[in-house]
């Protein structure tokens, strides 16, 4: 079943997300990540967020390594399971766009294409 007639037949529920920092967790304490995705699992979410909500190319070198990790933990502890959906978190640049900050609006853009690409 896709997302969108899962959402039709009734509610869905997100995860609480993992807390501050925790990025580099996707190289280093995988199986932690995992394991908190399966316990949203468990709890009752129908959808958990990638482990990728401070990634970006400003920030983490290593960015798509992050995200190629995020991703495939988070598909890892769906275990499967139809009604387990995975969804790509992107979350602020860390920034302020322009006149209010040095970031260009098409810098942002690319930024926020660069995380998607990968």
């Amino acid at each position: 079943m896709d997302i969108l007639n899962y959402i039709k037949s009734g509610r869905v529920y997100l995860d609480g997300g993992t807390g501050e920092r925790p990025e580099n967790w996707c190289l280093e304490k995988s199986e932690v990540i995992e394991g908190l995705h399966r316990a949203y699992f468990e709890a009752g979410s129908n959808v958990v967020c990638t482990n990728t909500f401070g990634v970006n190319k400003d920030k983490f070198k290593n960015y798509e390594e992050i995200i190629r990790a995020a991703i495939s933990i988070a598909i890892k502890a769906k275990d499967g399971k139809e009604d387990r959906f995975v969804a790509f978190d992107m979350g602020p640049t860390g920034r302020m766009l322009a006149p209010y900050g040095d970031m260009s609006f098409e810098e942002c853009v690319e930024l926020y294409g660069a995380n998607v690409r990968a």
